[in-house]
């Protein structure tokens, strides 16, 4: 149970997800139906979450106002589902008459103030923390980054007592967006042991920036690889016409999933190879829309429209985009 529940939180990251998440988790069973205020608190919050999910602000704050009894998840549903619903001033209303905060909604808050380039609020509401921890750090930083104060974010990262995978991402995330690839290489060098996830980020920036050089030492030098290691790898090879090179890489995967294959077929595509990208759609034991469509794609830009449309005709699920 308790591994189910992590990975749930690692997929739903982020100031808004977690709260949204949480109260999913501790609403389980039916939601309310629309109006009903009766109930526990549990479901109460999972009715809340369903409604502003929905875009229902009206509806989750009357079953919020009408509720006997709240805990912090309640209150962090709504702060949360307000800010996704860009009512950033009501979720600062309620946000101030939260009788307990957390450290989720304290960087909820934060988060809406730094996404709608409020960055001078955001700081404050940081400064005003009375514990700040690593969430609520990444917050800030990510802000700045967002905002483009790629100074002050440093600052701030430097200053962090303690970090974490996301924060080291964030970082360097930031500067390889920006294109200041040897700031991001030094920040990466002074970690004590790069995770598969941050030598990921910095592999995706040198292959988007198309520094495939840079991007071969480090794929060589990475002691964990994952899908992504590879995926990023393929597609680079390919954008830059060394189908040679990426099919190589290609078989040597120990594993291969529908994006491997998807993207090795987009190279041959993008490279003209019409005939080898047919023959890896061929050989894919199953075929997700973005591989249908990738093919369809690849057949009307050479020119082989009869291709395209017979193709089209044996697409299963057609409307999906």
């Amino acid at each position: 149970m308790v591994g189910t529940i992590q990975n749930l939180l690692r997929r739903f990251r982020g100031p808004h997800g977690t709260p949204l998440l949480l109260c999913r988790f501790f609403g389980l069973g039916p939601s309310l139906p629309p109006g009903q205020a009766g109930g526990d608190v549990f479901q109460l919050n999972s009715a809340i979450n369903d409604h502003l999910r929905a875009g229902r602000v009206d509806a989750a704050r009357r079953v919020f106002d009408e509720m006997p009894d709240r805990n912090v998840f309640t209150w962090n549903c709504m702060v949360s589902g307000l800010i996704r619903n860009r009512m950033l001033a009501e979720a600062r209303r309620v946000f101030d008459a939260m009788p307990v905060r957390n450290s989720v909604s304290w960087a909820a808050l934060l988060t809406g103030y730094a996404r709608s380039g409020r960055i001078a609020e955001a700081r404050e509401l940081f400064d005003r923390m009375p514990d700040r921890n690593v969430v609520s750090w990444n917050a800030m930083v990510s802000g700045y980054l967002r905002n483009g104060m790629v100074k002050r974010a440093r600052e701030l990262f430097d200053m962090m007592p303690s970090r974490n995978d996301i924060s080291w991402l964030t970082m360097i995330s930031g500067y390889i967006k920006r294109k200041h690839v040897r700031e991001a290489r030094e920040l990466f060098d002074s970690m004590p042991s790069p995770s598969t996830s941050v030598c990921n980020a910095l592999l995706s920036g040198y292959v988007e920036l198309g520094i495939m050089r840079a991007a071969e030492g480090l794929f060589g030098q990475m002691k964990a690889r994952n899908f992504v290691s590879w995926n990023v790898m393929i597609a680079g090879y390919a954008r830059a016409g060394k189908m040679g090179v990426a099919q190589h890489l290609f078989d040597e995967m120990p594993e291969k999933d529908i994006i491997s294959r998807t993207a090795i077929m987009r190279g041959y595509l993008q490279n003209g190879s019409v005939d080898d990208a047919w023959k890896v759609f061929q050989d894919m034991p199953h075929r997700d829309t973005v591989a249908w469509n990738t093919m369809m794609d690849g057949f009307v830009l050479n020119e082989r429209l009869d291709d395209a449309l017979k193709l089209f005709a044996e697409m299963p699920d057609r409307d999906q985009k």
